[in-house]
């Protein structure tokens, strides 16, 4: 099955139909998943054949090909990690090259700013890209009224569970 359907994605844009011929198609409702078969095992590979940075990383998540992780060493230490990570992906055809975003103080992943206080504990905030216009539906979309009712509660029950500090969380009130 997964064969056929990456031999048969097609998209349209612009009123003209694309066949795929490599991957498969951002918004495809199989590309989701496929993309976390691949990371998993990308990282599953990599993390067999270099066991000895596990040590390093007491704490890894990932969601899709975005990576959250506590590094235990110094900083030259894990721009070696990352040479590994991408000469390893290089050399057994994965074909990917990871970057490093961020490396300490407030560090954004997804929807999350993630940061020490100044007691060193860790929290959370809610985080919005630059980019973001906070723009969410147009009032003459088709879709029910209770849809565009709900969707001032729902970013407000967003921020809420994002902002671990409360005066985090009262700065978005307003």
């Amino acid at each position: 099955v997964l064969i056929f359907i990456l031999l048969h994605t097609w998209f349209a844009f612009d009123g003209v139909v694309y066949s795929v011929v490599g991957g498969t198609a951002m918004g495809q409702r199989h590309s989701v998943v496929l993309a976390n078969i691949f990371m998993a095992a990308f990282f599953g590979e990599f993390f067999a054949a270099f066991p000895c940075w596990t040590s390093c990383i007491p704490f890894f998540r990932r969601f899709l090909d975005d990576v959250f992780l506590f590094w235990n060493g110094s900083w030259s230490h894990f721009q070696g990690f990352v040479h590994d990570l991408n000469t390893w992906s290089m050399e057994n055809g994965w074909g990917i090259k990871l970057s490093i975003g961020q490396f300490a103080g407030v560090v954004s992943f997804l929807d999350l700013e993630i940061y020490k206080n100044f007691n060193g504990v860790w929290h959370t905030s809610v985080f919005f890209k630059t980019s973001d216009v906070h723009a969410y539906l147009h009032p003459t979309s088709d879709h029910p009224q209770k849809t565009f009712d709900t969707i001032p509660n729902s970013v407000a029950h967003r921020v809420r569970r994002a902002c671990s500090e409360e005066t985090r969380f009262f700065k978005y009130k307003t």
